[in-house]
């Protein structure tokens, strides 16, 4: 196959993904794929939950393409599919909580068996935050993937609450990750990001939905463990570690407040950010943005990047401790979306 520039192959995704976006508003948000304003939530009129089917379509056809240029197998682009189809459907029909952790337990465990087969014959040891991790006999390294697999693509879903932030965050660990962009690697995937983007931020014409963070969280969180964390474990901690937090705080929450796992409120910091900023709150998604690129920063070594990014992670655990006392102290009342 004739290797076509990365600027053409970012553009074809940026295209590809405005079309199947407009189609995706125009045919299939009506058949069911519709968010519906209520009392809890921003939007006044119906919006498309339909922003993941598209993306889901576009990277469909960058695979067959062989476009997308990550070093991800066919197996587990079968696992990432799957993701994306547990997601469409609770978009869709509304899956219980249950039945989408144990969906995404399995395909987690799915995706972590061969990945910790390739760390125990490469890496017989791997370091996380300082602490030495044997990779055989594999039993521990298969359950802190699978844990790794479970987790971000829950995380990636629960902070998509405010118009642009997952998919922002999205863009940020994808330029983290530092892929081989003049190759090509990764600038299909990019693009297509960017038209998703382009159509949910400022104002959204359509959500991202769980099929898209499904998607994003899974695809990223694989793509972090075959470029960043086979050498240094740590750093696709640091690149999650704005989603990761915010998870951490609201199952604390919940914990406190006697609330079930599984029930939605507006506890994530997004939640607390715009509650805060008042008639300012457009600037909370940019000061989230902000603190996840200084965040993002540890891995890239460039002078002061330890300082930028410890300071960083400092200033979120004190948003946390302030906003989760708050929230015990005045129990918001639950919401129909995380």
């Amino acid at each position: 196959m004739t290797q076509v520039h990365p600027l053409w192959t970012g553009t074809l995704g940026l295209l590809l993904a405005l079309a199947f976006s407009g189609t995706a508003m125009r045919w299939l948000a009506p058949l069911g794929w519709m968010d519906h304003p209520d009392s809890r939530k921003q939007h006044s009129h119906p919006i498309p939950r339909s922003g993941g089917l598209a993306l889901w379509a576009t990277l469909c056809l960058g695979q067959l393409a062989g476009l997308l240029n990550l070093p991800i197998t066919p197996q587990e682009w079968l696992c990432l599919h799957g993701l994306a189809l547990l997601g469409a459907l609770d978009d869709r029909f509304g899956l219980s909580s249950r039945v989408k952790a144990m969906v995404g337990l399995g395909l987690a465990l799915t995706l972590a068996s061969p990945v910790a087969h390739t760390f125990a014959v490469d890496r017989p040891l791997a370091v996380l935050m300082g602490i030495p991790i044997p990779t055989s006999p594999p039993f521990l390294i298969i359950t802190l993937l699978t844990l790794w697999f479970w987790a971000v693509p829950q995380t990636f879903n629960l902070i998509d609450g405010m118009d642009g932030l997952a998919i922002g965050t999205s863009v940020i660990a994808l330029l983290a990750l530092q892929l081989d962009f003049k190759s090509g690697q990764g600038v299909f995937l990019l693009g297509a990001l960017g038209a998703i983007f382009f159509l949910n931020w400022p104002k959204a014409f359509h959500f991202l939905g769980d099929c898209g963070a499904y998607l994003l969280g899974g695809l990223l969180a694989l793509v972090a463990l075959k470029t960043k964390a086979f050498i240094h474990p740590s750093h696709a901690l640091w690149i999650f570690a704005y989603p990761i937090l915010d998870t951490l705080q609201v199952i604390i929450i919940r914990f406190v407040t006697h609330r079930p796992l599984g029930m939605g409120d507006r506890n994530h910091l997004h939640h607390h950010w715009n509650r805060l900023l008042g008639p300012y709150s457009r600037w909370a998604v940019p000061i989230l943005w902000i603190q996840m690129i200084a965040l993002a920063t540890r891995p890239l070594h460039f002078p002061g990047s330890g300082w930028v990014a410890g300071c960083s992670l400092i200033l979120v655990l004190v948003q946390i401790v302030i906003f989760s006392k708050w929230a015990v102290r005045n129990a918001c009342p639950p919401a129909s979306h995380s």
